[in-house]
């Protein structure tokens, strides 16, 4: 084995081991990216997952500035020259965490069903907030923070918007919302509804738990009812454009 392979070992190994002292310290909200993963899973993700899970917490104490290759060496314990073996910098870094978090949303999003249209278009919506309270860090990274560059949207975006409509063109097809309105307006309006409650319930001096939970079903539920009753229509289709 050559000189240069022994180095990139070696400091593969230094990062996985105190990564695993690293990762015990964090909450499970933090790390939702899997470090023990399955056996098969080859060293080399598995050192990604460990920089990866690392980049998250760093992001949710201190911030989107305060996640440089240095701080982020100090993190795990290891050379800030370990970490370029993996990723190339610290944007690379950042847009896998951003296709990981719309992975996690589009999968926490799917397989809703109900026999009523305008149930499963709430629980969907609903989704969106309780996925701002079991992954705060993802959620910040995606539709908060506009320090972050902004990247392409990925294939896991795409599917999380298509299942948003497929529930709203139900509740079309089905009569239960009057026509004048598509799919795209109808979530517009929802997302918007459940994003404010979503984003005061992670201010730290915003509105406390439990009444942003309450917040966040009211809101919701005036909006679809808005919707039902046809009270939004004519305003939501004048002045949101369709496409």
């Amino acid at each position: 084995m050559g000189t240069t392979n022994r180095q990139t070992l070696r400091s593969g190994r230094d990062i996985t081991e105190q990564g695993d002292k690293a990762e015990s310290k964090a909450k499970a909200s933090t790390v939702p990216i899997a470090a023990r993963g399955p056996a098969g899973v080859s060293f080399r993700s598995r050192t990604r997952d460990i920089i990866l899970q690392a980049a998250l917490r760093l992001y949710g104490r201190e911030g989107y500035s305060a996640v440089t290759m240095r701080a982020l060496a100090q993190e795990i314990g290891c050379s800030a020259g370990s970490i370029y073996t993996y990723f190339q910098d610290k944007n690379e870094i950042f847009e896998t965490l951003h296709a990981e978090g719309h992975r996690l949303y589009a999968d926490a999003g799917a397989g809703i069903v109900s026999p009523d249209p305008v149930d499963a278009l709430r629980k969907f919506f609903l989704g969106y907030y309780e996925f701002s309270k079991t992954y705060p860090e993802f959620f910040r990274l995606l539709w908060v923070d506009r320090a972050l560059p902004r990247f392409a949207p990925t294939p896991d975006l795409r599917r999380s918007v298509e299942t948003a409509h497929a529930h709203a063109q139900r509740c079309l097809n089905e009569r239960v919302f009057p026509p004048g309105l598509t799919p795209t307006q109808i979530t517009r309006v929802l997302w918007s509804a459940v994003h404010g409650p979503a984003v005061l319930g992670q201010l730290p001096d915003g509105t406390p738990g439990h009444e942003a939970d309450a917040l966040a079903a009211v809101v919701l539920d005036l909006t679809l009812v808005g919707l039902e009753t046809g009270a939004l229509v004519d305003r939501v289709a004048h002045e949101l454009n369709s496409e």
